[in-house]
């Protein structure tokens, strides 16, 4: 499959055939290229009244980064040897700056490095180098750092650290946590809702994996419970809980939400601590002329498990009791 950027040639031709009067429909043909690669080249460079083949080959490679690397040889072969030497870019980006302090030339960074083996390098070259790499991925994802994602912003939050004392010390019932389950690719979705003391686990039937679709399980889960152990719900900043508004005001509970990457606040939901099974006795072999009875060893009985108080919850809590 050809590169959808043009050659200094074809960007030479190009311009004649512009001055010529040309539609992109016939050059496109002439260069054997898509008309919408013809179309592309002109809209970012300027229109047909003001094209020209050499600006629009100096700004495709500034586009592509080959000012930093490709540009120059001697920084250029130096990346290669260390790309092959099975170094990293950030490894890499060191040793000029190291060798050559006041050389401006060689100077480099890694995102440079990881866009040139990806976005400049063609062929068996970029085969080659993405090859070497530690890390090897189809496409690279330029890092943004000290951006921050406004879009899926949840307005209003109430953020845990003004939750209740009451929620911490796990000594009054009605205080929940929620999460999703999500499936292959993430094509569908189950609600979970678990209760800090009890432990009591709902799962909810997502068909449609939205704030209106989650708002909705939670709530026909969460309304048959009376509204004493319905105090209060704890969350993770996620888009799924935009309409946590109206959720709050039909349950009647306030909800909580996490801080950004702190799954821990909330990790009775995240990882619930059930009792484990008993484990079963170990094997050993008959003895002849016993009875079984007689052969079990003597950690083979098993214990009655010993009740905490305080996880004990009345039967009118639970949801389906009268």
């Amino acid at each position: 499959m050809k590169h959808r950027s043009l050659s200094m040639a074809e960007r030479i031709e190009l311009e004649a055939a512009i001055r010529a009067g040309d539609t992109q429909l016939a050059v496109a043909v002439r260069l054997n290229r898509a008309t919408g690669t013809i179309s592309g080249e002109l809209a970012r460079n300027g229109g047909r009244e003001h094209y020209r083949a050499a600006a629009a080959d100096q700004a495709s490679v500034a586009r592509r980064g080959r000012c930093a690397i490709d540009g120059h040889p001697p920084l250029r072969d130096e990346v290669h040897a260390q790309l092959r030497r099975g170094w990293s870019p950030e490894e890499i980006a060191g040793i000029p700056k190291r060798n050559y302090p006041r050389l401006r030339l060689m100077q480099t960074s890694c995102e440079s490095i990881d866009r040139y083996v990806y976005v400049v390098a063609r062929g068996e070259l970029k085969r080659e180098l993405a090859a070497c790499l530690r890390r090897q991925h189809r496409v690279r994802k330029p890092q943004r750092r000290g951006v921050v994602a406004s879009k899926d912003r949840i307005k209003d939050m109430v953020l845990v650290d003004e939750r209740p004392a009451e929620v911490e010390d796990r000594l009054i019932a009605g205080h929940y946590e929620g999460d999703l389950i999500m499936g292959a690719g993430n094509r569908s979705a189950v609600g979970v809702l678990v209760e800090r003391i009890t432990r009591y686990t709902f799962l909810c039937h997502l068909p449609i994996k939205d704030a209106q679709g989650v708002r909705e399980a939670f709530t026909r889960k969460l309304l048959p419970i009376p509204q004493a152990p319905r105090k209060t719900l704890t969350y993770d900043q996620d888009i799924e809980m935009s309409e946590h508004a109206i959720l709050a005001a039909d349950l009647g509970l306030k909800l909580f939400f996490c801080h950004a990457h702190c799954p821990w606040e909330r990790a009775t939901c995240k990882k619930p601590k059930r009792p484990y099974p008993p484990l079963p006795a170990q094997g050993h072999r008959p003895v002849a002329g016993l009875p079984p009875t007689a052969q079990r060893l003597p950690g083979d009985a098993q214990r009655a498990p010993q009740k905490n108080p305080q996880l004990e919850v009345p039967c009118s809590m639970l949801p389906g009791t009268p």
